[in-house]
């Protein structure tokens, strides 16, 4: 048996009661776990095989998700050894959901499919895409005299896991540009045109 809050089908849900699992809490409890397992603490190996299993099955079969969480799944997914394999499969699939959106790619999935391109030595054009990803990131990017920001495109929709709307611009700022000049290479740079 796993842990209370991990459901039959390997993801986690938010509370016991809850039947259905949540991919974005899956996709943080992985990421969360694949940080706290360098300090010798981590989920048992059976345990984050099965939430694995269902990230990979959730991409493939639901994608009703909100494609910016999709896109940290497969961040996630790219990043685990045994999973990366049905990350690049999922690459190009999940790649197109989350600039295909109407209202345009939100930071968070822009920089969590730089992170898996990164992660993914073999995801076709890697370098290219990577330009893509990054013009994009630019784009939505704004200086101001102290921070480099980005915009998110959905305010409202981290609350899950942080506990306030009043931080989700702060979580697409900090995701933006930490994942990126932190993660990527340490060549990568995000310099955002001045607006005029």
């Amino acid at each position: 048996p796993g842990p209370r809050f991990q459901k039959p089908d390997g993801g986690f849900a938010l509370w016991q009661e809850l039947r259905e699992s949540d991919l974005y809490l899956t996709a943080y409890v992985l990421l969360v776990n694949s940080q706290t397992r360098e300090l010798g603490a981590a989920l048992p190996p059976e345990v984050e095989r099965s939430a694995l299993k269902y990230l990979a099955a959730a991409l493939n079969k639901r994608p009703d998700h909100e494609p910016d969480v999709q896109a940290v799944a497969l961040w996630v997914l790219s990043r685990e050894g045994a999973s990366a394999k049905d990350a690049l499969r999922l690459f190009p699939l999940v790649r197109e959901r989350v600039t295909a959106q109407s209202n345009g790619a939100d930071p968070l999935g822009l920089s969590a499919l730089l992170l898996a391109a990164h992660s993914l030595p073999n995801v076709a054009d890697r370098e290219k895409v990577r330009s893509e990803l990054i013009a994009a990131l630019e784009k939505s990017a704004a200086v101001t005299a102290t921070q480099l920001h980005f915009a998110a495109r959905s305010p409202a929709r981290w609350w899950q896991s942080i506990g306030s709307t009043l931080r989700d611009n702060g979580l697409a700022d900090v995701s933006g540009a930490a994942m990126i000049t932190l993660e990527v290479d340490g060549t990568v740079t995000v310099i955002p045109r001045k607006k005029d």
